[in-house]
C-alpha cells in the first residue's frame, strides 16, 4: 500500500491509495498536520500501522473485533503487566458493550456499560470500585483514540463520557510513639528491613524488594531506585526497571538505616549469599521475598502489636508527610518519592500543605510582632 503527503491551503494532508474496487481508484485522506514534515511522519506511521494489520478502510468492524485486534497491537508496545490489565479491561467491557459497529458506539452506550460493571445492587459479587471503573474506561479511550487517528471512526465518544469518580483510600498514618513501637516489635525479624527503608525513603513494596546491594552506595549514605521487583502472570517474580524516569531516583539514607544495611551486608558476607547483584532484603538462600508475602506479613503483624490497620503502601505517605511536616521543602520531597512533579506531589499531600501554611504565617507573626528573642524587624540602612 502506497500514500503520500499534499498541502491543502494553509496545512497538509497524508493521502492513503486503498484497494481498488470494480477498478475504481479509492484514496482516504487525513488532515491536520500543520507542515510537510508533520504530514511526512504522520504518512510513515499510518503505513506502518498498516503493516501491522489495522484494516483503515473497514469501517464496518465491531467493536468486540477491534478491541480484541487493538489488544494484539500493543502487547508488544507496553509492560507486560499493563498488557496483562489491558486485557483483564477488554475482556469486562465486551460483555456489557453493545455488539454494534464500531463507527455506531455512542457515548450514552458507554456510559450505561461502565454503570453495568460498577452495579454492585443487581447481585455483582465482581462489581468494580470507582478507581477500577475510570481505568476500564481509561483503557477503552486508549483504544479508541487509535481509532480515530486510523480514520475508523470519527470522534471518540469516551470523550462525552462522565469519568467515574475515584475511590477514596483510607491512609493511616501512625503517629511517632506507634511507629517507634512498631520498629521496636520488629526488631530483627525478617520484617525490620523492608519497613525501614519503606518509612526512611518513601519506597514503594516492589521497589523495596527489588533493591539490589549494587543499588546501595553505603560509604555515601545512599541508595539508588532503579528496580522494581513484581509478580506478573504467568511469570512469576520479575525485576524490571522503574516505570518513569523520574521513578529512577537518588535517596539520601539516615545514619541508622546506613548501620542498618552495613550489618546485613556483613550478615549475608557470613552466610556466603552475598554479591553485588544480590537482593538486600532476602531468603537465607538467597532468593527475593515476594511482594505479596510481605504485604500480608506487615498486616498481620500490625495485628498482632493491635496497631491500626495500614498498607503496606502506607509507610510511603507515612515518610512524605513527615518530611513536609517538618519543614522539608517541598521538591525534596517530590524527588524522594520518584514524582513526576512538586505540582503532583502538592496534590496528593495537600492536606499536609495547610498545617504547614499555618506554622508559615505563625513564624511569621513572630517576627512582625516580636519573636521570642524580642526581635523587631531589622532596620534598613538608607546608605
Amino acid at each position: 500500500m502506497k500514500g503520500t503527503v499534499k498541502q491543502r491551503g494553509k496545512g497538509w494532508c497524508v493521502i492513503i491509495d486503498l484497494p481498488r474496487e470494480g477498478g475504481k481508484r479509492r484514496q482516504k485522506w487525513y488532515s491536520g498536520y500543520k507542515t510537510e514534515e508533520e504530514a511526512e511522519k504522520g504518512l510513515i506511521k499510518i503505513l506502518n500501522d498498516l503493516n501491522d494489520g489495522i484494516e483503515i478502510d473497514d469501517a464496518t468492524v465491531k467493536v468486540a473485533v477491534y478491541l480484541k485486534r487493538w489488544l494484539n497491537q500493543v502487547k508488544p508496545q507496553v509492560r507486560p503487566s499493563s498488557y496483562d490489565f489491558y486485557a483483564w479491561a477488554i475482556e469486562r467491557l465486551i460483555k456489557v458493550l453493545p455488539d454494534v459497529q464500531l463507527g455506531r458506539l455512542r457515548p450514552i452506550q458507554i456510559q450505561d456499560a461502565i454503570a453495568k460493571l460498577q452495579d454492585s445492587d443487581s447481585g455483582n459479587r465482581k462489581s468494580l470500585s470507582g478507581t477500577s471503573a475510570k481505568n476500564v474506561l481509561k483503557t477503552l479511550s486508549m483504544a479508541l483514540d487509535r481509532a480515530t487517528k486510523h480514520g475508523l471512526i470519527r470522534a471518540n465518544p469516551c470523550d462525552d463520557v462522565v469519568m467515574p469518580r475515584a475511590s477514596e483510600h483510607s491512609t493511616t498514618i501512625f503517629t511517632n510513639d506507634q511507629t517507634l513501637k512498631f520498629l521496636t516489635e520488629i526488631a530483627d525479624t525478617e520484617l525490620q528491613i523492608p519497613v525501614t527503608i519503606a518509612i526512611a525513603c518513601g519506597m514503594r513494596r516492589g521497589e523495596v524488594c527489588g533493591l539490589r546491594w549494587r543499588d546501595v552506595d553505603l560509604s555515601h549514605h545512599t541508595l539508588y531506585v532503579m528496580h522494581s521487583l513484581d509478580r506478573e502472570k504467568g511469570r512469576g517474580l520479575v525485576l524490571k526497571p522503574v516505570k518513569t524516569n523520574t521513578s529512577s531516583r537518588t535517596v539520601t539514607l539516615p545514619p541508622s538505616v546506613t548501620e542498618m544495611l552495613r550489618q546485613e551486608r556483613d550478615r549475608q558476607i557470613s552466610l556466603g549469599i552475598h554479591s553485588e547483584d544480590g537482593y538486600v532484603w532476602c531468603w537465607p538462600d538467597g532468593r527475593p521475598y515476594d511482594p505479596d508475602y510481605l504485604y500480608h506479613q506487615f498486616s498481620d503483624k500490625l495485628a498482632d502489636c493491635n496497631l491500626p490497620h495500614a498498607r503496606f503502601h502506607d509507610l510511603r505517605h507515612m515518610h512524605a508527610t513527615m518530611l513536609l511536616k517538618a519543614g522539608v521543602p517541598l521538591k525534596v520531597v517530590s524527588e524522594r518519592l520518584g514524582h513526576s512533579s512538586p505540582v503532583f506531589t502538592a496534590k496528593v499531600y495537600q492536606h499536609v500543605l495547610p498545617a504547614m501554611q499555618q506554622a508559615a504565617a505563625t513564624a511569621t507573626e513572630k517576627i512582625l510582632i516580636g519573636g521570642p528573642e524580642g526581635g523587631k524587624l531589622p532596620e534598613v540602612s538608607e546608605d
